[in-house]
């Protein structure tokens, strides 16, 4: 059994061992590390971070639902939070204790910093959630994924950006993804807010699976482009503390494609650059 679980530790670590390495500042003046799962054995393409593991996650709760997640986001504004944060995640995605989508404050690494960080902000109902070890957060994934669960873990689309987003059907993002160009929206979506999708999502085959994620559109299945969102996002800020994005774009050859981007506090994006491996290697 302990064979199995290195080759899984293997196999996840290998499309991460070319990930580039930024220069980062790890933490914060009050210990708040980078938002995001950014660890080599846990996140499956996410940016890699050369910084400390997280211990802690200082959440606002757990939440079943996208509307329950909403409003604790909205009650949330006016907090003076580290960039990425608030950072909506399943617990299972993110190897947070607990089951359920949390809306993460801040990530830590000892409940002594979390609880501080909380106090100087007069937030008294929070909880202070442990961060899994590789193995005991990969368990939990599903078997086709490396863990020992038979369900998949539930999709999780925070909204995020300087202004209304625009949703498209499945018919007009294949069109756009295909021709470029544009399409008349399905719907607009605000920033903060957060769906949950708890089963898998079977018009998303027809679609690049890392370019689009999910929403509801008066409750229809519509898509968002992924930097609109914190899927597959990892922020951080560099040493003269400036806030960056790194995003999972697309992956070819098991080799993920980033969007780099600097971001100010309302997530409006400048600078944008695309990285990634410049061919699928030798044929």
């Amino acid at each position: 059994m302990r064979l199995i679980a290195l080759t899984l530790l293997a196999l996840l670590v290998l499309p991460s061992l070319a990930h580039a390495q930024r220069d980062v500042r790890c933490r914060s003046d009050e210990g708040v590390l980078p938002a995001g799962v950014y660890w080599v054995t846990v996140g499956w393409y996410e940016e890699s971070l050369d910084c400390p593991r997280p211990g802690v996650a200082l959440v606002e709760g757990l939440h079943r639902t996208g509307p329950a997640a909403s409003r604790a986001v909205r009650r949330l504004r006016g907090v003076a939070f580290e960039p990425g944060y608030p950072w909506v995640v399943h617990t299972r995605y993110a190897g947070i204790e607990g089951d359920g989508v949390a809306v993460v404050l801040g990530l830590f690494e000892d409940a002594e910093h979390a609880q501080r960080w909380a106090a100087s902000r007069e937030l008294d109902d929070t909880r202070a959630l442990g961060v899994l070890e590789p193995e005991a957060a990969i368990a939990r994934f599903a078997s086709n994924r490396g863990g020992r669960r038979d369900d998949p873990i539930p999709t999780v689309t925070q909204i995020v950006g300087s202004g209304p987003v625009y949703a498209l059907n499945t018919s007009d993002a294949r069109r756009v993804e295909r021709a470029g160009g544009r399409a008349a929206a399905a719907c607009e979506v605000r920033p903060g807010t957060v769906f949950v999708f708890d089963r898998e999502i079977e018009e998303r085959v027809r679609l690049q699976h890392y370019a689009w994620m999910p929403v509801r559109c008066d409750g229809r299945l519509a898509w968002v482009q992924r930097v609109s969102t914190t899927g597959g996002a990892v922020t951080w800020t560099d040493p003269g503390g400036r806030s960056f994005v790194s995003q999972v774009v697309n992956v070819e050859c098991d080799s993920p494609f980033y969007s780099v981007a600097r971001i100010d506090e309302t997530w409006r994006r400048f600078d944008v650059e695309e990285t990634g491996p410049a061919s699928c290697g030798a044929p």
